[in-house]
């Protein structure tokens, strides 16, 4: 593949550029090459614990898997309300805050959700 990078024409070489998925694993396990051990436990992404790229299912997984970075980003979070979040009513539980975050939605959608609705049992209602 020819390119222009910098105003000048380059050559790029992209030998796994149409790799599929499973081109990658025969290619490790054929060859040896070590690889993180969290791919054998199922994880797909393993850039960042709890990122903002990952669904809500992987960010509870991660929560479990690693509690440390839960408590961590509820420190930061109680961190927040103490110094920059004073003014804001709906933020004043780290919890709330922390599942709010990992939940994906809109924090409207989120409390509308959460808060607003009322939920019911239809066990209780028979």
């Amino acid at each position: 593949m020819v390119t222009c990078v910098g105003g000048k024409d380059k050559i790029l070489v992209s030998p796994i550029l149409y790799w599929t998925e499973k081109d990658v694993w025969d290619y490790l396990k054929r060859m040896h090459i070590p690889y993180c051990e969290l791919y054998d436990k199922g994880y797909k992404r393993i850039g960042c614990i709890m990122c903002p790229m990952s669904n809500y299912k992987q960010n509870v997984r991660e929560m479990k898997d690693f509690p440390h970075v839960g408590k961590n980003w509820r420190k930061t979070i109680e961190w927040l309300i103490e110094n920059k979040w004073k003014d804001k009513p709906l933020l004043q539980d780290p919890d709330m805050v922390l599942k709010w975050w990992i939940s994906k939605k809109s924090f409207k959608e989120f409390y509308a959700d959460e808060v607003m609705q009322q939920k019911l049992e239809f066990k209780d209602l028979l």
